[in-house]
């Protein structure tokens, strides 16, 4: 939805949970139940990701690119006609997480116009090397990540955003009235639901961080007008202790 509404997520990681129709993202936001298990498995999302920009220039290195054109070749010989729906949904992730770190890295990095030179070129010399028969989803690709490079990024950089992004830290909401629907597949061995559609930030009552942070929160809460309670990380901990599972 995000994607859709020309928003790029300027924290996080970039998962397969984003692929457009069959991403448990793309659609819902999910999270967890108050049990136990939900809450290691909250905390451990949102800890386990720290975005930094030499990194995410690396996803955007010429081998990255290449793989992902040799992958849709690759998928284009074994289904010409885009009958193997998930194998496709792969090449699209792939070519759609790196227009995202374009336009993420355009707002969080300063030598963003400088570096993505280096880009440009890469994809121009990949663009070259293709055939005129190559599959329209690899002409697509390429044209998508060009347009990306030469876009006005979405939101412009402050140097608030600039130094909440570059020195994030992880934050978890929670509700007493939003009731998510429990994923009911064999696969979700982490107490998983999900809630379709969007969460208005007025229906969260309470947050969690580390505790180096509550009171930054605090105050980024009330900057923001919103009444959200801000616990630690370790009193979340104590609550998931206190229910058993879903599951």
């Amino acid at each position: 939805m995000l994607i859709e509404n020309k928003v790029t997520p300027l924290t996080g990681e970039l998962g397969m949970g984003i692929v457009p129709n069959s991403g448990i993202n793309n659609q819902n936001l999910s999270g967890t139940s108050m049990s136990h298990l939900g809450v290691l498995t909250t905390i451990k999302y949102a800890t386990s990701f720290k975005p930094t920009i030499s990194n995410e220039w690396k996803s955007l290195a010429k081998n990255r690119l290449n793989f992902a054109v040799s992958e849709a070749r690759n998928q284009a010989k074994r289904d010409p006609q885009h009958l193997q729906n998930r194998e496709w949904n792969d090449c699209k992730f792939d070519f759609l997480r790196a227009e995202l770190y374009i336009k993420r890295m355009k707002i969080i990095d300063p030598e963003f116009n400088i570096k993505i030179e280096k880009v440009k070129s890469n994809l121009a010399e990949i663009k070259q090397s293709l055939a005129n028969d190559e599959d329209p989803l690899i002409f697509t690709f390429i044209e998508n990540l060009e347009n990306a490079c030469d876009a006005k990024p979405f939101i412009e950089p402050t140097e608030t955003l600039l130094n909440l992004v570059n020195h994030s830290f992880p934050i978890i909401l929670g509700s007493t009235t939003i009731q998510g629907k429990y994923v009911d597949d064999p696969d979700n061995v982490f107490d998983e639901h999900t809630v379709r559609g969007e969460v208005p930030l007025k229906e969260m009552h309470v947050a969690f961080t580390e505790e180096e942070h509550v009171e930054q929160l605090k105050e980024l809460l009330n900057q923001a007008g919103l009444e959200i309670e801000v616990m630690s990380l370790n009193a979340l901990k104590i609550l998931g202790g206190m229910k058993k599972s879903t599951i």
